[in-house]
């Protein structure tokens, strides 16, 4: 082999061995074709003039289906972020939701006088709400009752105060650091009891005004509380908790508060205070202010 054939056969073959390989290749080629003539063989001609109607197998069609078709559905109130509240449905198969939709429902809905809603409002149902299934089964999900373990221990430590104002030590206070301990539904709700019950303690009567005052409150947020502890107590509805307790139900538990407050000062029911509720408009949004309280049958 020369030079130039060596330029052009990098890979050193010899043009003998190339020929046996290309024989080889053909015999193989030439069994091929006759095993496929054979099978042929077995084939009938057809003519089909209407392929849906003639196709020998559909089924095939009813599994594509089936990949689609719910086993059940059900009816939720989707409050992602917002306070629209819309009703959806969910499409469930194999015990997991797959998709959500409008319900075009909102036209059924009637008020305790009659008054029937209007159509107009369907279909209702955003981006967020289409893609609201991917948080029922995210990782981030929070499926039970959890606390934060500095907080924790502050209940378990008796509710530690500093004696010159009642504030809480600085070592409880540790959000964003501490972990989270899983606890059940009857230690939640226990535990959120007793924690209501001590800062209306703490922070009723002069003393309890007096704690406000040095922690450095402005006097006259102090003095609207009355010396009532429960008036300290905030209830913030946030915007997923308005939805899925249909947006009252944060301030009708500050406004249950009062029942505390009757306990704690021994005072008549109908003087006793509860809670102060804080709403989103006006607290978590860009609303403007406004120079009147505005209602339902007020004008802003």
């Amino acid at each position: 082999m020369n030079n130039n054939e060596k330029k052009h056969n990098p890979n050193n073959i010899s043009r003998r061995k190339f020929l046996y390989q290309l024989a080889g290749t053909g015999a193989g080629t030439l069994v091929l074709s006759q095993e496929l003539a054979a099978a042929l063989n077995f084939l009938q001609p057809v003519n089909i003039q209407n392929p849906l109607n003639n196709y020998p197998n559909r089924d095939w069609e009813k599994v594509y289906r089936n990949l689609y078709q719910s086993d059940d559905s059900f009816t939720l109130l989707c409050a992602p972020n917002d306070t629209h509240n819309c009703l959806l449905r969910a499409y469930v198969k194999n015990g997991v939701v797959t998709r959500l939709s409008p319900t075009y429902g909102y036209n059924k809905a009637t008020d305790l006088e009659g008054n029937q809603a209007s159509q107009r409002w369907d279909p209702r149902c955003c981006q967020k709400g289409l893609a609201l299934v991917r948080r029922f089964y995210g990782d981030r999900r929070c499926k039970q009752p959890m606390i934060r373990q500095g907080y924790l221990k502050w209940i378990k430590d008796g509710f530690p105060r500093q004696s010159n104002n009642g504030a809480i030590a600085e070592k409880y206070l540790n959000r964003g650091k501490d972990a989270w301990i899983t606890i059940s539904w009857d230690e939640a709700f226990a535990y959120s009891a007793r924690v209501l019950i001590n800062i209306a303690q703490t922070y009723t009567g002069t003393e309890g005004k007096n704690k406000l005052l040095s922690q450095g409150y402005h006097p006259a947020m102090v003095d609207a509380t009355g010396e009532a502890g429960t008036q300290v107590l905030k209830f913030r509805g946030g915007m997923p908790a308005l939805g899925m307790t249909r947006i009252f139900a944060q301030y009708r538990l500050a406004n249950t508060m009062a029942l505390l407050d009757h306990h704690l000062r021994k005072i008549e029911p109908k003087d006793a205070k509860g809670g102060r509720g804080w709403d989103n408009y006006s607290w978590h949004t860009d609303l403007f202010p406004r120079a009147i309280p505005w209602s339902p049958v007020s004008k802003p």
